[in-house]
């Protein structure tokens, strides 16, 4: 009893020490914002919030280089069959655009003739893992405007013939291919 009684005595201190709410207040809830974070215009001009912002794009800039350079290298490494595929030398290989993972898949958007409209060639890589070998497509006279696609319908293979003239698979060891 003694227990219960202290229990009522110490609620009752704790109703006392509580602060007296005005009749206001109890009328009126406050209501909970979404709990999304906006940054206040001096957060957004300060200088530390600017240079974070400017490190992202930098890194990402710096990704797109470095995609890029991989995927001209990639172009580089097929350029001698899709040259034996087209029969003439292009005047230049600049690589315009690009997709897919280089490991198991490749579309290129290659320049060949600045001088010529349809001067561009549209190559796909496939292979269906790692180990097994490359299958190269090209589409000749494509231009800058057409969509680099995989089912291209203009898509031709190109040979699996080696520098040396043989099959790849039969290429002597002085042949890099990939």
């Amino acid at each position: 009893v003694a227990a219960v009684l202290r229990g009522r005595v110490r609620a009752g201190v704790r109703r006392l020490r509580a602060p007296m709410a005005s009749p206001r207040r109890q009328q009126r809830q406050v209501r909970r914002s979404t709990s999304e974070y906006v940054r206040s215009p001096q957060q957004q001009q300060s200088n530390f919030l600017v240079s974070e912002d400017s490190k992202r794009k930098s890194s990402e800039a710096a990704k797109a280089y470095f995609q890029k350079q991989e995927a001209q290298a990639f172009a580089d490494t097929w350029r001698g069959r899709v040259e034996q595929a087209m029969d003439e030398e292009p005047e230049e290989w600049e690589l315009i655009d690009f997709s897919g993972d280089f490991v198991r898949k490749g579309l290129l958007k290659v320049q060949v003739f600045r001088s010529d409209e349809d001067g561009y060639v549209h190559i796909a890589a496939l292979r269906p893992s790692k180990n097994d070998q490359w299958a190269i497509h090209v589409a000749h006279h494509k231009s800058k405007e057409e969509p680099l696609i995989e089912d291209d319908e203009d898509m031709e293979s190109v040979p699996d013939i080696g520098k040396c003239g043989q099959a790849v698979g039969e290429a002597c060891t002085s042949c890099t291919m990939m």
